[in-house]
């Protein structure tokens, strides 16, 4: 019983991802209402200002203890995400000139890259305490309204939350980091190894 169950939910399953196709007129219309027009605003905002918090101020730098290596591989990838993005609007700004086909390949990249770029602001403002958590609903929402089939709506929604639960443990894992680096530091300062080698001595 319990086996003929889950052969029908997995019938089901295939079954959701062979679904049909949305019409490319709705498809269209979905991406020119979402993407064009609150996506592309929305980006362009907080891209301004993720400027001035990664190149101007300090307010990253103060959150989590990164190494200078580790703030420029974000500053790289911020301006790389930037591109990415003004080229991916380019073609949805443009998208009554674009083959249907070519938007949707740029949908599927820009749901993905903005949720790898989430993650790693999530990893520089505190992992799962992040007040970005409440983006993540939001992206899936978005990519289930425009992504037309199901089987790479399932995969990109899926992969959200996967980086999201990544950027946690791996804010975790720095944290852990550099408390074992203070606490190294700590017994190797000059009172430490001076009271050691007393005690050493008795």
């Amino acid at each position: 019983m319990l086996f003929r169950s889950l052969a029908e939910r997995l019938r089901g399953l295939r079954d959701i991802m062979h679904a049909q196709r949305v019409d490319e007129s709705v498809f269209l219309g979905r991406v020119a209402f979402v993407e064009r027009g609150v996506a592309l605003p929305a980006k362009a905002l907080s891209s301004l200002v993720l400027l001035y918090f990664v190149f101007v101020s300090s307010w990253f730098r103060n959150l989590t203890p990164l190494t200078e290596d580790a703030w420029n591989h974000l500053r790289t990838f911020f301006v790389l995400y930037f591109c990415l993005n003004v080229g991916g609007g380019i073609v949805i700004w443009g998208m009554d000139e674009v083959p249907a086909r070519v938007v949707e390949r740029v949908v599927y990249s820009l749901a993905l890259l903005d949720s790898i770029f989430l993650s790693a602001l999530t990893v520089v403002t505190g992992g799962f305490g992040s007040i970005l958590y409440w983006l993540y609903p939001g992206l899936i929402l978005r990519n289930a309204a425009v992504i037309p089939r199901a089987d790479v709506q399932i995969a990109i929604n899926l992969a959200v939350p996967g980086m999201y639960m990544l950027a946690g443990f791996l804010h975790r894992l720095l944290e852990a980091t550099d408390r074992s680096e203070e606490h190294t530091s700590e017994l190797q300062s000059p009172c430490n190894l001076v009271c050691r080698l007393l005690l050493e001595k008795k």
